[in-house]
């Protein structure tokens, strides 16, 4: 399950339910599953995911519109 960005989003959100650290590098390489996890379980900005994120223009839009819930100058959204 830690070897799979996925399945280590899905367990931290359905069994622990909580953050899950040991999994977290592996869940940080993904942009969606990063954006989701930082979304559903983090439940605000997750810095540590954001250089992956910001490569991504999809994602980037959704977490700046999701998470941030505002502009992110960095994701280059300056506008929602």
């Amino acid at each position: 399950i830690a070897k799979s960005p996925i399945w280590a989003y899905w367990y931290a959100r359905r069994v622990i339910k909580d953050r899950w650290p040991e999994a977290e590098k592996i869940i940080a390489k993904d942009p969606e599953w990063a954006y989701m996890y930082a979304r559903d379980v983090i439940k605000g900005p997750w810095p540590e995911a954001e250089e992956v994120i910001v490569r991504y223009p999809e994602w980037a839009y959704r977490y700046a519109c999701d998470v941030i819930k505002g502009p992110w100058p960095e994701g280059g959204v300056n506008e929602l």
